[in-house]
Protein backbone atom coordinates (compact mmCIF):
# COMPACT_ATOMS: atom_id res chain seq x y z
CA UNK A 1 0.00 0.00 0.00
CA UNK A 2 1.60 3.04 -0.92
CA UNK A 3 0.80 6.75 0.84
CA UNK A 4 0.28 9.75 -0.76
CA UNK A 5 0.66 13.19 0.50
CA UNK A 6 -2.69 13.75 1.86
CA UNK A 7 -2.47 10.33 3.26
CA UNK A 8 0.37 11.26 5.11
CA UNK A 9 -0.49 15.07 5.73
CA UNK A 10 -4.00 14.00 7.27
CA UNK A 11 -3.24 10.55 8.75
CA UNK A 12 0.05 9.03 9.25
CA UNK A 13 1.57 12.64 10.68
CA UNK A 14 -1.27 13.70 13.01
CA UNK A 15 -1.24 10.07 14.49
CA UNK A 16 2.45 9.97 14.71
CA UNK A 17 2.80 13.36 16.95
CA UNK A 18 -0.16 12.68 19.11
CA UNK A 19 1.61 9.04 19.66
CA UNK A 20 5.21 10.79 20.10
CA UNK A 21 3.32 13.61 22.78
CA UNK A 22 1.96 11.09 24.62
CA UNK A 23 4.92 8.62 24.74
CA UNK A 24 7.12 9.15 27.95
CA UNK A 25 10.22 11.13 27.43
CA UNK A 26 12.24 8.39 28.08
CA UNK A 27 10.74 6.17 25.87
CA UNK A 28 9.94 9.22 22.64
CA UNK A 29 12.76 7.54 21.03
CA UNK A 30 11.24 4.38 20.52
CA UNK A 31 7.82 5.33 19.17
CA UNK A 32 9.54 7.67 16.68
CA UNK A 33 11.89 4.03 15.69
CA UNK A 34 8.45 2.64 15.57
CA UNK A 35 7.33 5.66 13.40
CA UNK A 36 10.09 5.64 11.19
CA UNK A 37 9.67 1.79 10.23
CA UNK A 38 6.39 2.54 9.40
CA UNK A 39 6.81 5.20 6.89
CA UNK A 40 9.15 2.43 5.18
CA UNK A 41 7.50 -0.22 5.34
CA UNK A 42 4.79 2.27 3.22
CA UNK A 43 7.35 2.35 0.64
CA UNK A 44 7.72 -1.52 0.72
CA UNK A 45 9.10 -3.85 2.41
CA UNK A 46 12.33 -4.01 0.39
CA UNK A 47 13.20 -0.54 1.51
CA UNK A 48 12.62 -1.20 5.25
CA UNK A 49 15.08 -4.73 4.76
CA UNK A 50 17.30 -2.89 2.60
CA UNK A 51 17.63 -0.30 5.32
CA UNK A 52 18.11 -2.46 8.09
CA UNK A 53 20.84 -4.84 6.94
CA UNK A 54 22.59 -1.19 6.28
CA UNK A 55 21.90 -0.48 10.10
CA UNK A 56 23.04 -3.52 11.26
CA UNK A 57 26.78 -4.42 9.72
CA UNK A 58 27.14 -0.57 10.35
CA UNK A 59 26.12 -0.09 13.70
CA UNK A 60 27.95 -3.85 14.28
CA UNK A 61 31.04 -2.35 12.64
CA UNK A 62 31.44 1.06 14.02
CA UNK A 63 31.19 -1.02 17.74
CA UNK A 64 34.04 -3.23 16.80
CA UNK A 65 36.00 -0.81 15.60
CA UNK A 66 35.05 1.16 19.00
CA UNK A 67 35.95 -1.97 21.25
CA UNK A 68 39.01 -3.41 19.69
CA UNK A 69 41.49 0.10 19.91
CA UNK A 70 44.76 -1.15 21.28
CA UNK A 71 44.22 -4.32 20.74
CA UNK A 72 47.33 -5.54 18.86
CA UNK A 73 45.55 -8.54 16.90
CA UNK A 74 42.55 -7.42 16.30
CA UNK A 75 43.48 -3.95 15.74
CA UNK A 76 44.71 -5.27 12.37
CA UNK A 77 41.24 -5.61 11.34
CA UNK A 78 39.71 -2.18 12.10
CA UNK A 79 41.10 -0.60 8.57
CA UNK A 80 39.84 -3.39 6.05
CA UNK A 81 37.08 -3.40 7.96
CA UNK A 82 36.41 0.26 7.54
CA UNK A 83 37.06 0.02 3.96
CA UNK A 84 34.40 -2.66 3.87
CA UNK A 85 31.89 -0.86 5.14
CA UNK A 86 32.74 2.24 3.24
CA UNK A 87 32.72 0.15 0.06
CA UNK A 88 29.41 -1.35 0.59
CA UNK A 89 27.69 2.36 1.67
CA UNK A 90 29.18 3.75 -1.66
CA UNK A 91 28.48 0.63 -4.04
CA UNK A 92 24.89 0.68 -2.60
CA UNK A 93 24.22 4.72 -3.03
CA UNK A 94 25.92 4.43 -6.91
CA UNK A 95 23.88 1.50 -7.28
CA UNK A 96 20.43 3.03 -5.90
CA UNK A 97 21.45 6.48 -7.77
CA UNK A 98 21.30 4.54 -11.03
CA UNK A 99 18.18 2.94 -10.43
CA UNK A 100 16.63 6.15 -9.49
CA UNK A 101 17.73 7.75 -12.71
CA UNK A 102 16.68 4.47 -15.23
CA UNK A 103 13.12 3.85 -13.75
CA UNK A 104 11.48 6.93 -12.03
CA UNK A 105 8.86 5.57 -10.70
CA UNK A 106 11.08 3.26 -8.72
CA UNK A 107 10.05 4.02 -4.77
CA UNK A 108 13.25 6.60 -3.67
CA UNK A 109 13.79 5.92 0.13
CA UNK A 110 17.04 7.82 0.64
CA UNK A 111 20.03 5.29 0.41
CA UNK A 112 22.06 7.44 -1.30
CA UNK A 113 22.04 10.02 2.15
CA UNK A 114 22.05 6.99 4.53
CA UNK A 115 25.70 5.89 2.79
CA UNK A 116 26.90 8.83 2.88
CA UNK A 117 25.67 10.03 6.81
CA UNK A 118 26.51 6.35 7.84
CA UNK A 119 30.16 6.48 6.23
CA UNK A 120 31.17 9.82 7.73
CA UNK A 121 30.01 8.05 11.32
CA UNK A 122 32.10 4.86 10.46
CA UNK A 123 35.12 7.10 9.72
CA UNK A 124 34.64 9.31 12.80
CA UNK A 125 34.69 6.19 15.18
CA UNK A 126 37.26 4.91 13.51
CA UNK A 127 39.47 8.09 13.99
CA UNK A 128 38.64 7.82 17.34
CA UNK A 129 37.23 11.71 16.91
CA UNK A 130 33.85 9.77 18.30
CA UNK A 131 32.65 6.91 20.31
CA UNK A 132 31.05 4.16 19.11
CA UNK A 133 26.74 4.66 19.80
CA UNK A 134 25.74 1.93 21.94
CA UNK A 135 22.65 2.42 21.50
CA UNK A 136 21.01 0.19 17.91
CA UNK A 137 17.67 2.80 18.31
CA UNK A 138 19.39 6.24 18.35
CA UNK A 139 22.21 5.34 15.82
CA UNK A 140 19.11 4.22 13.09
CA UNK A 141 17.17 7.21 13.89
CA UNK A 142 20.47 9.16 13.42
CA UNK A 143 21.29 7.16 10.27
CA UNK A 144 17.42 6.46 8.91
CA UNK A 145 15.27 9.47 10.27
CA UNK A 146 12.51 9.64 7.40
CA UNK A 147 11.85 13.07 7.24
CA UNK A 148 15.47 13.52 5.82
CA UNK A 149 16.18 10.61 3.50
CA UNK A 150 15.26 11.95 0.26
CA UNK A 151 17.56 15.02 -0.37
CA UNK A 152 18.67 15.46 3.17
CA UNK A 153 20.12 17.18 4.85
CA UNK A 154 23.05 15.67 5.92
CA UNK A 155 24.30 15.63 9.26
CA UNK A 156 27.04 14.36 11.27
CA UNK A 157 27.11 12.21 14.31
CA UNK A 158 28.35 15.17 16.43
CA UNK A 159 24.89 17.28 15.73
CA UNK A 160 22.60 14.89 16.51
CA UNK A 161 24.12 12.47 19.64
CA UNK A 162 22.78 14.81 22.44
CA UNK A 163 19.63 15.96 20.43
CA UNK A 164 18.53 12.03 20.22
CA UNK A 165 19.98 11.67 23.94
CA UNK A 166 17.76 14.44 25.08
CA UNK A 167 18.41 16.62 28.36
CA UNK A 168 20.64 14.58 30.93
CA UNK A 169 20.03 11.38 28.69
CA UNK A 170 16.14 11.54 29.81
CA UNK A 171 14.58 11.86 26.54
CA UNK A 172 13.74 14.75 24.63
CA UNK A 173 10.91 16.77 26.18
CA UNK A 174 7.34 17.51 23.47
CA UNK A 175 7.22 21.29 23.51
CA UNK A 176 4.22 22.78 21.23
CA UNK A 177 5.96 25.52 20.24
CA UNK A 178 7.98 23.06 18.51
CA UNK A 179 5.47 21.43 16.90
CA UNK A 180 4.11 25.10 15.72
CA UNK A 181 6.63 25.77 14.19
CA UNK A 182 7.96 22.76 12.84
CA UNK A 183 4.69 22.49 11.27
CA UNK A 184 5.09 25.97 10.02
CA UNK A 185 8.12 24.81 7.91
CA UNK A 186 7.02 21.55 6.67
CA UNK A 187 3.83 23.75 5.20
CA UNK A 188 5.92 25.87 3.71
CA UNK A 189 7.98 23.51 1.77
CA UNK A 190 4.83 21.77 0.90
CA UNK A 191 3.60 24.84 -0.65
CA UNK A 192 7.09 25.77 -2.41
CA UNK A 193 6.82 21.77 -4.00
CA UNK A 194 2.82 21.88 -4.40
CA UNK A 195 2.03 25.60 -5.65
CA UNK A 196 6.00 26.72 -7.54
CA UNK A 197 7.84 23.68 -8.40
CA UNK A 198 5.02 21.82 -10.46
CA UNK A 199 4.09 25.11 -11.73
CA UNK A 200 6.90 25.54 -13.11
CA UNK A 201 7.59 22.38 -14.75
CA UNK A 202 4.54 23.16 -16.28
CA UNK A 203 5.53 26.25 -17.52
CA UNK A 204 8.99 24.75 -18.60
CA UNK A 205 6.94 22.06 -20.62
CA UNK A 206 5.20 24.61 -22.21
CA UNK A 207 7.77 27.06 -22.81
CA UNK A 208 10.21 24.09 -24.39
CA UNK A 209 7.28 24.00 -27.16
CA UNK A 210 7.37 27.51 -27.76
CA UNK A 211 11.50 27.31 -28.35
CA UNK A 212 11.00 24.52 -30.77
CA UNK A 213 8.45 26.11 -32.53
CA UNK A 214 10.47 29.21 -32.62
CA UNK A 215 13.51 29.94 -31.15
CA UNK A 216 13.63 33.22 -29.71
CA UNK A 217 16.81 35.04 -27.46
CA UNK A 218 14.22 35.76 -24.51
CA UNK A 219 12.59 32.27 -24.89
CA UNK A 220 15.90 30.50 -24.52
CA UNK A 221 16.74 32.38 -21.30
CA UNK A 222 14.01 32.28 -19.95
CA UNK A 223 14.04 28.59 -20.26
CA UNK A 224 17.52 28.48 -18.60
CA UNK A 225 16.16 30.89 -15.57
CA UNK A 226 13.17 28.55 -14.96
CA UNK A 227 15.25 25.59 -14.84
CA UNK A 228 17.13 27.15 -12.59
CA UNK A 229 14.28 28.27 -10.18
CA UNK A 230 12.74 24.85 -10.61
CA UNK A 231 15.10 22.65 -9.14
CA UNK A 232 16.25 25.07 -6.43
CA UNK A 233 12.27 25.53 -5.39
CA UNK A 234 12.27 21.17 -5.44
CA UNK A 235 15.52 20.64 -3.79
CA UNK A 236 14.60 23.30 -1.13
CA UNK A 237 11.35 22.44 -0.71
CA UNK A 238 12.07 18.67 0.40
CA UNK A 239 14.84 20.41 2.63
CA UNK A 240 12.33 22.39 4.83
CA UNK A 241 9.45 19.51 4.85
CA UNK A 242 12.77 17.42 6.62
CA UNK A 243 13.65 19.96 8.44
CA UNK A 244 9.87 20.80 9.31
CA UNK A 245 9.03 17.42 10.37
CA UNK A 246 12.38 16.46 12.68
CA UNK A 247 11.49 19.82 14.80
CA UNK A 248 8.03 18.31 15.20
CA UNK A 249 9.49 15.61 17.08
CA UNK A 250 12.04 17.70 18.86
CA UNK A 251 15.30 17.42 16.31
CA UNK A 252 16.76 20.36 14.71
CA UNK A 253 18.31 19.78 11.06
CA UNK A 254 20.58 22.68 9.64
CA UNK A 255 19.33 24.80 6.85
CA UNK A 256 20.45 23.72 3.56
CA UNK A 257 19.03 26.35 1.25
CA UNK A 258 20.30 29.84 2.18
CA UNK A 259 18.74 32.18 -1.28
CA UNK A 260 21.96 30.78 -3.51
CA UNK A 261 20.90 33.30 -6.09
CA UNK A 262 21.78 36.17 -4.21
CA UNK A 263 25.29 34.94 -3.81
CA UNK A 264 28.27 36.91 -4.00
CA UNK A 265 30.50 34.39 -6.13
CA UNK A 266 30.98 30.65 -7.04
CA UNK A 267 32.10 29.91 -3.81
CA UNK A 268 29.66 31.37 -2.13
CA UNK A 269 26.76 29.56 -4.08
CA UNK A 270 28.47 25.91 -2.77
CA UNK A 271 27.71 27.24 0.69
CA UNK A 272 24.48 28.63 0.18
CA UNK A 273 23.21 25.92 -2.33
CA UNK A 274 22.63 22.53 -0.44
CA UNK A 275 24.93 23.88 1.88
CA UNK A 276 25.39 20.84 3.97
CA UNK A 277 26.36 18.52 1.18
CA UNK A 278 29.52 20.99 0.51
CA UNK A 279 30.53 21.11 4.46
CA UNK A 280 29.88 17.26 4.64
CA UNK A 281 32.63 16.35 1.82
CA UNK A 282 34.50 19.50 2.68
CA UNK A 283 35.20 18.16 6.49
CA UNK A 284 35.59 14.81 5.29
CA UNK A 285 37.85 15.03 2.21
CA UNK A 286 39.09 18.75 1.38
CA UNK A 287 40.21 18.77 5.16
CA UNK A 288 40.85 15.38 6.05
CA UNK A 289 43.58 15.41 2.97
CA UNK A 290 45.04 18.87 3.43
CA UNK A 291 45.88 17.64 6.98
CA UNK A 292 47.84 14.77 5.81
CA UNK A 293 50.38 17.95 4.24
CA UNK A 294 50.34 19.23 8.53
CA UNK A 295 49.52 22.07 10.59
CA UNK A 296 50.29 25.71 10.85
CA UNK A 297 50.71 26.79 14.33
CA UNK A 298 47.62 28.02 14.90
CA UNK A 299 45.85 24.91 14.30
CA UNK A 300 44.90 24.68 10.89
CA UNK A 301 45.66 22.90 7.90
CA UNK A 302 47.91 24.25 4.95
CA UNK A 303 48.17 23.11 1.27
CA UNK A 304 49.73 23.84 -1.46
CA UNK A 305 48.57 25.31 -4.59
CA UNK A 306 47.99 21.79 -6.36
CA UNK A 307 46.92 19.86 -3.58
CA UNK A 308 44.60 22.45 -2.97
CA UNK A 309 43.25 22.54 -6.71
CA UNK A 310 42.91 18.54 -6.93
CA UNK A 311 40.99 18.55 -3.55
CA UNK A 312 38.38 21.34 -4.17
CA UNK A 313 37.84 19.62 -7.57
CA UNK A 314 37.33 16.52 -6.05
CA UNK A 315 35.42 18.31 -3.47
CA UNK A 316 32.71 19.89 -6.32
CA UNK A 317 32.84 16.15 -8.18
CA UNK A 318 31.43 14.80 -4.94
CA UNK A 319 29.40 17.34 -4.71
CA UNK A 320 27.89 17.62 -8.44
CA UNK A 321 27.65 13.17 -8.09
CA UNK A 322 24.93 13.71 -5.14
CA UNK A 323 22.34 14.72 -7.47
CA UNK A 324 22.89 11.08 -9.58
CA UNK A 325 25.93 9.01 -11.54
CA UNK A 326 25.30 11.07 -14.46
CA UNK A 327 28.18 12.22 -16.92
CA UNK A 328 26.95 16.17 -16.98
CA UNK A 329 26.55 16.68 -13.27
CA UNK A 330 30.73 15.62 -13.21
CA UNK A 331 31.04 18.52 -15.90
CA UNK A 332 28.74 21.00 -13.87
CA UNK A 333 31.15 20.43 -10.76
CA UNK A 334 34.44 20.87 -12.27
CA UNK A 335 32.50 24.01 -13.79
CA UNK A 336 32.63 25.18 -10.40
CA UNK A 337 35.42 23.90 -9.30
CA UNK A 338 37.32 26.27 -12.02
CA UNK A 339 35.51 29.39 -11.30
CA UNK A 340 36.27 28.57 -7.31
CA UNK A 341 39.64 27.89 -7.87
CA UNK A 342 39.77 31.35 -10.78
CA UNK A 343 38.38 33.03 -7.34
CA UNK A 344 40.62 32.06 -5.12
CA UNK A 345 43.62 32.86 -6.98
CA UNK A 346 42.95 35.72 -9.49
CA UNK A 347 39.67 37.03 -9.00
CA UNK A 348 38.95 37.45 -4.95
CA UNK A 349 40.60 40.83 -4.48
CA UNK A 350 38.47 41.79 -7.94
CA UNK A 351 34.74 40.81 -6.26
CA UNK A 352 36.04 42.21 -2.94
CA UNK A 353 36.44 45.75 -4.80
CA UNK A 354 33.49 46.10 -6.66
CA UNK A 355 29.67 47.17 -5.95
CA UNK A 356 28.27 43.85 -4.55
CA UNK A 357 25.67 44.20 -7.39
CA UNK A 358 28.12 43.58 -9.87
CA UNK A 359 29.83 40.92 -7.97
CA UNK A 360 26.12 39.28 -7.96
CA UNK A 361 25.40 39.74 -11.50
CA UNK A 362 28.52 38.24 -12.04
CA UNK A 363 27.78 35.13 -9.55
CA UNK A 364 23.98 35.34 -11.19
CA UNK A 365 25.64 35.14 -14.78
CA UNK A 366 27.78 32.23 -13.82
CA UNK A 367 25.42 29.89 -11.61
CA UNK A 368 22.73 30.22 -14.99
CA UNK A 369 24.98 29.25 -17.29
CA UNK A 370 26.21 25.88 -15.32
CA UNK A 371 22.76 25.20 -15.33
CA UNK A 372 22.74 24.73 -18.91
CA UNK A 373 25.05 22.22 -18.22
CA UNK A 374 23.40 20.44 -15.56
CA UNK A 375 20.07 20.26 -17.67
CA UNK A 376 22.20 18.80 -20.50
CA UNK A 377 22.23 14.80 -21.00
CA UNK A 378 25.33 14.70 -23.38
CA UNK A 379 28.20 17.34 -24.39
CA UNK A 380 26.27 18.04 -27.85
CA UNK A 381 22.99 19.48 -26.34
CA UNK A 382 25.13 21.24 -23.97
CA UNK A 383 27.10 22.93 -26.74
CA UNK A 384 23.37 23.44 -28.40
CA UNK A 385 22.06 24.91 -25.86
CA UNK A 386 25.02 27.11 -25.31
CA UNK A 387 25.07 28.68 -29.39
CA UNK A 388 21.04 28.80 -28.71
CA UNK A 389 21.59 30.98 -25.53
CA UNK A 390 23.85 33.12 -27.47
CA UNK A 391 22.75 33.38 -30.50
CA UNK A 392 21.36 36.84 -30.66
CA UNK A 393 20.56 36.95 -34.45
CA UNK A 394 17.19 35.38 -33.80
CA UNK A 395 14.16 37.24 -32.79
CA UNK A 396 13.77 38.94 -29.56
CA UNK A 397 10.38 37.63 -28.51
CA UNK A 398 7.24 36.46 -30.37
CA UNK A 399 3.81 37.17 -29.45
CA UNK A 400 3.09 33.14 -28.29
CA UNK A 401 5.89 34.00 -26.48
CA UNK A 402 4.97 36.84 -24.56
CA UNK A 403 1.02 35.07 -24.34
CA UNK A 404 2.60 32.08 -22.39
CA UNK A 405 4.54 34.61 -20.09
CA UNK A 406 2.01 37.25 -19.27
CA UNK A 407 -0.41 34.41 -18.46
CA UNK A 408 2.51 32.79 -16.20
CA UNK A 409 3.63 36.38 -15.03
CA UNK A 410 2.16 36.33 -11.39
CA UNK A 411 3.45 32.50 -10.72
CA UNK A 412 7.30 33.81 -11.97
CA UNK A 413 7.18 36.72 -9.95
CA UNK A 414 6.18 35.03 -6.92
CA UNK A 415 9.13 32.56 -8.02
CA UNK A 416 11.54 35.30 -8.09
CA UNK A 417 10.63 37.07 -4.71
CA UNK A 418 10.50 33.77 -2.63
CA UNK A 419 13.72 32.47 -4.23
CA UNK A 420 15.17 36.29 -2.98
CA UNK A 421 15.24 37.09 0.59
CA UNK A 422 13.37 40.15 0.01
CA UNK A 423 9.98 38.57 1.87
CA UNK A 424 11.63 37.21 4.73
CA UNK A 425 13.31 40.53 4.98
CA UNK A 426 10.05 42.42 4.89
CA UNK A 427 8.75 39.79 7.32
CA UNK A 428 11.50 40.86 9.89
CA UNK A 429 11.14 44.10 9.20
CA UNK A 430 7.19 43.93 10.04
CA UNK A 431 7.45 42.21 13.15
CA UNK A 432 10.11 44.46 14.63
CA UNK A 433 7.97 47.29 14.30
CA UNK A 434 4.40 45.49 15.50
CA UNK A 435 4.95 42.17 17.03
CA UNK A 436 1.45 41.48 17.23
CA UNK A 437 0.82 42.47 13.42
CA UNK A 438 3.38 40.31 12.37
CA UNK A 439 1.77 37.48 14.44
CA UNK A 440 -1.68 38.29 12.64
CA UNK A 441 -0.37 38.12 9.08
CA UNK A 442 2.19 35.19 10.05
CA UNK A 443 -1.33 33.30 11.26
CA UNK A 444 -3.07 34.59 7.81
CA UNK A 445 -0.29 33.47 5.81
CA UNK A 446 0.06 30.29 7.28
CA UNK A 447 -3.68 30.05 6.98
CA UNK A 448 -3.79 30.75 3.25
CA UNK A 449 -1.00 28.50 2.59
CA UNK A 450 -2.68 25.90 4.19
CA UNK A 451 -6.04 26.02 2.19
CA UNK A 452 -4.34 26.75 -1.14
CA UNK A 453 -2.13 23.65 -1.09
CA UNK A 454 -4.28 21.24 -0.28
CA UNK A 455 -6.80 22.57 -2.77
CA UNK A 456 -4.23 21.84 -5.74
CA UNK A 457 -3.53 18.32 -3.65
CA UNK A 458 -7.09 17.14 -3.91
Amino acid sequence: MKLDSLGFIFGLLPISIILYAATPRKFRNYTLFVINAVYYLFIGWQAVAITAAAVAMDYGTAVFLDRVRGRAKLAKLRLPLLVLMAGKNIFGAIYFAVVDQMIPTAANFGFVVYAITATGYLVDVFGEHEKAEKDPIRFALFSTLFCKMYIGPLVRWKDMKDQLAGENGEGRRFLPGDVAEGLSIFLFGTAKKVLITDRLVEFALSLEQVNFETPTILGKWLAVIVFALRIFFELSAYSDMARGLALVFGIKLPRNFYYPYQSVSISDFLHRFNSTVTQFFEHYVYNALIREKGETEEGKAKAGVLSDIINTLLVCLLFSLWFGVNFNYMIWGIYLAVFIILEKYLLQKVLDNIPMLFSRLYAFVVIMLSFIIFASDNMSLFLRSVAAVFNFSTDLSTTKLEYLLSSNFLMLVVAVLFSSSLFSFLMRKLKAKSSVLGRILSLVWVIALTVTTVAFLL
